[in-house]
C-alpha cells in the first residue's frame, strides 16, 4: 500500500495582509500530480486543514476541490482536526464526505467508540488510529500549577496515544498507521529561523509545553504520520514517527524550512519504507536588513518577495514605515533601528494577526503568557465575527 502522509495547510491563513490562496492552489495542483504519478491509494492530513475554527468561503472551497480530486484518483482520504480546526465542523461534515471516501475524525476516542477507522483502500484495508488535538481545558485545571498542568496533559495525551496503538494490534490483517496532531518533547519548530523571528528555531521541552515524549509513541503502528509542528522531521520514538511539517513557509521563521510530503511503501506484513518528497517552494519570504537607500536600491532585486525589512538609520519611524509600504509592495512588516543600534520602536506589522494582538494585551494586562484556550477562543470569535460582516 502507498501512502502520503502531509498535515497543517493552515488554509486561510494570511501573511500579514497577503492572502496565500494562490501558492496553495500550486501545492494541492503539484500534490494530486504526485498522487497520480505514484498511485497513492491512502491520504493522511494530520490536523490544521484550516487556520481558524470557522474558515472563510475560499478555504472551504479549496479544501472540497483538494478533496474531491484526491478521492477522484481512487485514493482514500483520512483528516484529523488540530488545535486551529473545530472538531463539531469535522464531525458534522463526516456524515457526508465519508460516503465519497473522505474520513474526517474531530476528537480523540478510544479504539472501541470510533477511534480507529478501517478503511478499505483499492491495495488493501488499513486501520487508522486516529488521535486529533487533545485541547487543554478537557484535561487540565488551570488553576493548578503549570508543571501539574503540563505533567496532567502530558499523562492523559500518553494514555490515549498508548490505548489506540494497543488496539490497532486487533487489525492483523491491516496496513497499521497511527496519525495525530501534537507536540512532542524535543520536536523543532523550525530548521533554519534565528530564534528573533516567529516560528524561530527552538526546541520543545517537557516542563514548559503541553507535550508527549517521543518515548510515549505508538510501537504497534507500522508508521505514526503527526502534524502541529512545521518543520518537517523524524521524531526519535520507538517505531517510525515523523512530522509531514507545513507544506508553505507560514511565517519568516520557516523561510529556509524545506517543506515536504511523506510517501511510505507499506505492507501489514512489511516494515514501512519512507521517502519525503520536497514541496515546491511558494513565493519567497526574505528577511532583509539595511539603511533606506540600500533597501531601495535593491528593489527589483526582492520582486515579488514577501519582506521583512530592518531599516538602519532610521530618524523618523513612523513616516518611514509608511514610506516602505508604498515603496515595497509585499511589505509584511518594517523594523526601524537607530543609527547606534537602538530599535526606536516595536517591530510594525502591516495588518498584524489579531489574535497575536490580543494575546500581548493579556500579557500586558496580566501578566504571564495567555492560556492556549484562550487565544482559540478569541480566534473563534473573531473569525465567526468578521466571516458574517463579509
Amino acid at each position: 500500500m502507498r501512502v502520503l502522509h502531509t498535515a497543517d495547510w493552515h488554509l486561510g491563513k494570511k501573511l500579514g495582509r497577503f492572502e496565500r490562496y494562490a501558492e496553495m492552489g500550486q501545492f494541492v495542483n503539484w500534490l494530486v500530480e504526485i498522487c497520480e504519478q505514484r498511485s497513492v491509494d491512502l491520504v493522511l492530513i494530520a490536523g490544521d486543514l484550516f487556520d481558524t475554527p470557522s474558515p472563510p468561503n475560499h478555504a472551504v472551497s479549496l479544501a472540497t476541490e483538494a478533496l474531491q480530486r484526491l478521492t477522484g484518483l481512487g485514493a482514500q482520504v483520512v483528516a484529523i482536526a488540530g488545535n486551529h480546526d473545530s472538531a463539531d465542523y469535522f464531525e458534522n461534515l463526516n456524515r457526508f464526505s465519508e460516503l465519497h471516501g473522505v474520513h474526517l475524525v474531530g476528537r480523540p476516542r478510544g479504539p472501541q467508540q470510533g477511534g480507529i477507522l478501517r478503511v478499505q483502500t483499492r491495495s488493501g484495508p488499513a486501520a487508522v488510529a486516529c488521535c486529533p488535538y487533545l485541547r487543554e481545558h478537557a484535561v487540565v485545571d488551570f488553576f493548578a500549577e503549570s508543571g501539574e498542568r503540563h505533567g496532567a496533559y502530558k499523562q492523559r495525551l500518553g494514555a490515549v496515544m498508548s490505548a489506540l496503538d494497543r488496539g490497532l494490534a486487533d487489525y492483523p490483517d491491516c496496513v497499521r498507521l497511527l496519525m495525530g496532531h501534537l507536540a512532542t518533547d524535543g520536536a523543532v519548530l523550525s530548521l533554519s529561523g534565528s530564534g528573533r523571528e516567529p516560528r524561530g528555531e527552538r526546541t520543545l521541552t517537557i516542563g514548559n509545553a503541553y507535550v508527549v515524549s517521543g518515548q510515549q509513541l505508538p510501537q504497534v503502528a507500522q508508521y505514526t504520520a503527526l502534524g502541529h509542528i512545521h518543520a518537517a522531521q523524524r521524531v526519535p520514538a520507538p517505531g517510525l514517527a515523523r512530522y509531514a511539517g507545513s507544506p508553505l513557509a507560514l511565517d519568516f521563521g520557516e523561510r529556509k524550512d524545506r517543506k515536504q510530503v511523506v510517501l511510505i511503501d507499506v505492507a501489514p506484513d512489511r516494515s514501512a519504507a519512507v521517502e519525503p518528497i520536497d514541496v515546491p517552494p511558494g513565493r519567497r519570504l526574505r528577511s532583509v536588513s539595511g539603511n533606506w537607500d540600500e533597501l531601495v536600491a535593491r528593489r527589483e532585486e526582492f520582486g515579488g518577495d514577501y519582506l521583512s525589512l530592518t531599516v538602519t538609520g532610521a530618524d523618523a519611524p513612523r513616516a518611514l514605515l509608511q514610506r516602505a509600504a508604498e515603496t515595497f509592495p509585499r511589505l509584511v512588516r518594517a523594523h526601524p533601528v537607530a543609527a547606534g543600534g537602538q530599535s526606536q520602536e516595536p517591530g510594525h506589522r502591516i495588518d498584524r494577526d489579531w489574535t497575536e494582538i490580543y494575546a500581548e494585551y493579556v500579557r500586558s494586562s496580566v501578566g504571564g503568557e495567555p492560556p492556549q484556550p484562550l487565544l482559540e477562543e478569541f480566534r473563534r470569535v473573531y473569525a465567526t465575527v468578521t466571516n458574517a460582516s463579509d
